[in-house]
């Protein structure tokens, strides 16, 4: 017989016995055997073997039979009279583990030929009130195919009366929640929509990030929660590319999501690891579109000759405090103050590193640093004067307010940054987090967390660096902390041959130390001794004075990217460590000449790019690593200079080709630094440079000053050693860019304390001179006509017919490299790029530099003033005989290089 199961039986076996289900199926078939036989009826249990056998046997799971509750559980015997309840506890396994036998013949088991077909039998008669519906005949009177008649007698089948306790059950299991408070099975049955939706592969990136926001709106919010809505929100960030076109109606979608998320976020509905998710996911959309948060007010530095200062441009038209830019602005924060509760409170559990480090991540992408590593303003803007008139056109009709900023006090160090907001607050728990305290008593002082440290993979200690490096985030103990705790683990676990470690996530530890080095001189030494350790690990070796590979091109393996990281951190970190460097500069000079002839042999990401390589000359520039350091850095300057220089025929513009203004300025810098402009590509280069920065300022009406600044510099040098290669610099163009450097030289400055040590110590010596002169001069001295000696000075500052003018430059720690430790002390300080540019500029004006290192300078103690007067007298020939008493008199000699002194 071709019977229908029970659904609501079937649901409660399964549901009892879940992992077994063919147990159920088995214990359901001997069950409806048991059925028959207590029917007696031989010609029913025969078609029932003979039916479901061969299914079983086949694997079928089905068993096509149903039964009603009173007969499964034994409240009715075979002839449908009630059992009693005594009866009913001891008859039920008593056939159990016998032999099935039916009026004591044995139960045929194998399945005959031709089974029988059961004929006008009644439910009643079968299995009590059981749905039994039997195959019919066709006209000529044969048996209809079982399979072919169920498949059409389904359509046909009447409609039962249902149960009258259906209804009430239904009722209890219905549940109605609030909005976004659904329980866990609703809400799983919606996730389990979300992600089908994000597994539509014939769907191209945006319209399966689409479907997924689609599903999770459309359902209706009784049946969603916080996590439905964190996982649409995530699913649709993986599925987009970085180069994943954005459509209105996804972002429609995905603002409509935020609204929602705001709404949770504010009642307080999320917890740790849907936060740090949440916030994920809205930086990796934001990375790809840029206006779902406000813009930031653009900032200008300001200066005159006796302030400095800041001024904020807020656009006011159509400014609301309700625009969806705003509410996600606001949902970023509520996060970040959330995070920060949980990170403070001990006794709730904080979120794991993993969901940390995704967290960093997301508010290093969504708030940015302001100004550029080791500067102390953003960057500066200057408008073209024959523009000014079409600009003030332009702006006529757009409403704005200006902000200004300004200090007076030489005293006060003037510092560019909002006030301490939730984020930095957030970066500060995290720190915390990341490092213990010490129980000293000290609350300054702060020591490395080694369980916590200990627990975070490389990725992680990646991500987390690079997130307060993006910020620009060291300056509180906490964050300090966290950074040296950092580099202290990875630096570890690269002494310790961890085999677990990738070169990018080295390159981007290294890079976050070296950029934060520049606004925090503490994590100096942090840097050292992870870029000492990357030495060891890469088989980088120093001996006898000289540098050598002990490996052929040991950075193989490293991408491009990375090997910019290391670049730019040893020029930020002003680190000299000259294995490392000659290895970067190798590799980098391996993949241009590689790239030039053999392009397909390499996929794209181990191919330069152009702002990749303006930054590895700019690096090169500012350690000033030039043919005496290696001819390494002499090949690599001649390479690149062709290799940019190759496709500008070809391109419209340098932008086109990837250099933009900042790169045309770095460009055109460090070539002139490292005097790289005789060759032919080079001087093609230039013109190039410089042609499109005037044109593009002209046509933009503005221009940045930094970039101001290094062309000039450039332009100065060039019209004498390469005239050909500025030869068609407009006239205005060039008029600007010289009254922008004076007007930067000209500024009001500051004397530091080795300065003002060595001005009273001219005085001393009876000699004048002028501090902080206006070509940004240390010390001037400007001789009197026929002088000899420098003590014969002007004191009034005028050049007269003077053909001798003194310009003494005190360099401090910045000016040089850093010491690296080396123990055969070949790691002499060396003046860095934009030094010896300097001192090139003022030679050509006509000033006679002279150096005062600060490593010279410093070995003579603050209170032996009559040292620092022979030194000072031996330097600048200040005198022929300095005389500081009857008996002590100081003759004049020429100063030895590298002379040891009683000092030293």
């Amino acid at each position: 017989p071709y019977t229908t199961w029970n659904k609501r039986i079937h649901r409660k076996l399964v549901k009892n016995r879940p992992q077994s289900s063919k147990i159920v199926h088995r214990m359901w078939f001997s069950l409806s055997l048991i059925a028959a036989l207590f029917l007696q009826r031989e010609d029913c249990v025969s078609a029932f073997l003979s039916s479901s056998t061969d299914r079983i046997t086949r694997g079928t799971s089905r068993v096509y039979a149903s039964t009603n509750d009173a007969l499964l559980s034994g409240s009715s015997n075979h002839n449908g009279a009630a059992v009693p309840p005594a009866q009913r506890r001891q008859e039920p396994n008593k056939r159990r583990h016998d032999k099935l036998e039916y009026e004591g013949r044995e139960i045929p088991t194998t399945v005959p030929k031709q089974p029988k077909v059961m004929e006008n039998v009644s439910v009643d008669e079968f299995l009590g009130d059981a749905v039994v519906t039997l195959p019919p005949k066709n006209e000529n009177g044969a048996q209809i195919n079982g399979n072919q008649w169920r498949t059409s007698h389904s359509s046909r089948r009447p409609q039962q009366p249902r149960n009258t306790k259906q209804p009430q059950q239904s009722n209890k299991e219905r549940k109605t929640y609030e909005p976004w408070r659904a329980g866990y099975n609703v809400s799983t049955q919606t996730q389990a929509r979300i992600k089908q939706a994000g597994n539509k592969k014939r769907l191209s990136n945006i319209e399966r990030a689409t479907a997924v926001l689609q599903t999770l709106l459309k359902t209706p919010p009784q049946k969603c929660n916080e996590a439905n809505l964190v996982c649409a929100l995530t699913l649709s960030a993986k599925a987009m590319l970085p180069s994943t076109p954005i459509t209105s109606k996804f972002r429609h979608l995905l603002i409509e999501t935020l609204d929602v998320l705001r709404h949770l976020v504010k009642e307080e509905r999320l917890n740790a690891r849907q936060l740090c998710n949440a916030i994920w996911a809205i930086a990796k959309h934001y990375n790809r579109d840029h206006t779902i948060l406000p813009p930031a007010p653009e900032t200008t530095a300001m200066s005159t000759e006796d302030m400095i200062g800041v001024a904020e441009a807020w656009i006011l038209q159509a400014e609301s405090d309700d625009t969806p830019e705003k509410r996600v602005k606001e949902t970023v924060d509520m996060i970040a103050m959330q995070l920060t509760n949980i990170l403070d409170d001990e006794d709730r559990k904080n979120p794991k590193v993993g969901e940390l480090s995704m967290a960093c991540w997301a508010y290093g992408v969504l708030q940015p640093r302001r100004r550029p590593p080791g500067w102390a303003l953003p960057p500066q803007m200057g408008r073209i004067p024959h523009s000014q008139k079409k600009t003030q056109q332009q702006q006529r009709n757009v409403e704005f307010i200006t902000f200004e900023q300004w200090t007076l006090d030489d005293n006060d160090e003037f510092r560019l940054g909002s006030p301490e907001d939730c984020i930095d607050c957030f970066f500060d728990a995290v720190g915390e987090a990341l490092c213990r305290k010490q129980t000293d008593g000290n609350d300054d002082e702060w020591s490395f967390g080694e369980p916590l440290m200990e627990q975070c993979s490389w990725s992680e200690i990646a991500n987390v660096a690079w997130a307060y490096a993006s910020h620009g985030y060291c300056h509180t103990p906490s964050s300090e902390a966290a950074m040296r705790g950092l580099a202290h683990e990875a630096t570890i676990r690269l002494h310790g041959n961890d085999q677990h470690v990738q070169p990018r996530d080295v390159a981007q530890l290294i890079w976050a130390v070296g950029t934060l080095r520049a606004d925090n001189f503490r994590l100096a030494d942090d840097l050292v001794g992870l870029i000492d350790a990357v030495n060891c690990r890469w088989g980088l070796e120093r001996t006898n004075g000289d540098t050598k590979l002990s490996t052929e091109r040991p950075f193989y393996q490293w991408s491009c990217p990375d090997l910019v990281q290391l670049a730019i951190s040893s020029a930020h970190g002003r680190i000299d460590n000259r294995p490392l460097l000659r290895a970067v500069y190798e590799e980098s000079l391996h993949r241009l000449r590689e790239d030039k002839h053999e392009s397909m042999a390499y996929s794209q990401r181990r191919n330069f790019r152009p702002w990749e390589i303006s930054i590895l000359l700019w690096a090169q520039a500012r350690l000033y690593l030039r043919e005496s350091e290696g001819q390494v850095f002499e090949d690599f300057t001649s390479e690149a200079a062709s290799w940019l220089a190759q496709p500008i025929d070809d391109a419209e513009t340098l932008e086109d080709m990837g250099i933009g203004a900042q790169e045309q300025a770095n460009l055109a810098w460090s070539l002139t630094v490292l005097e790289q402009y005789h060759s032919k590509d080079a001087t093609r280069l230039l013109k190039a440079i410089f042609q499109e920065a005037s044109s593009s300022s002209e046509e933009r009406h503005v221009v940045q000053l930094e970039h101001a600044h290094q062309l000039w510099q450039a332009l100065y040098i060039l019209e004498e050693d390469c005239p050909s290669a500025v030869q068609d610099v407009p006239q205005w163009f060039r008029d600007f860019l010289q009254e922008k450097w004076t007007l930067e030289k000209s500024r009001r400055k500051k004397s530091s304390a080795r300065h003002r040590s060595l001005s009273d110590t001219l005085n001393l010596m009876n000699v004048a001179h002028f501090n902080e002169h206006d070509e940004d001069i240390d010390v001037a001295i400007v001789l009197r006509e026929g002088a000899s000696w420098t003590h014969q000075a002007r004191r009034d500052g005028s050049n007269g017919k003077s053909r001798l003018k003194v310009a003494v430059e005190f360099d401090g720690p910045t000016h040089f490299t850093r010491e690296t430790g080396d123990k055969n002390g070949n790691d002499k300080p060396r003046a860095l790029g934009h030094t010896v540019l300097k001192y090139r500029l003022l030679k050509r004006e006509g000033w006679t530099v002279v150096r005062v290192p600060f490593y010279e300078f410093d070995k003579i103690p603050f209170w032996a003033s009559q040292e620092r007067q022979r030194y000072l007298q031996r330097l600048l020939k200040t005198h022929a005989n300095l005389r500081f008493s009857t008996v002590d008199v100081s003759e004049y000699k020429a100063p030895v290089p590298d002379r040891q002194s009683r000092f030293d």
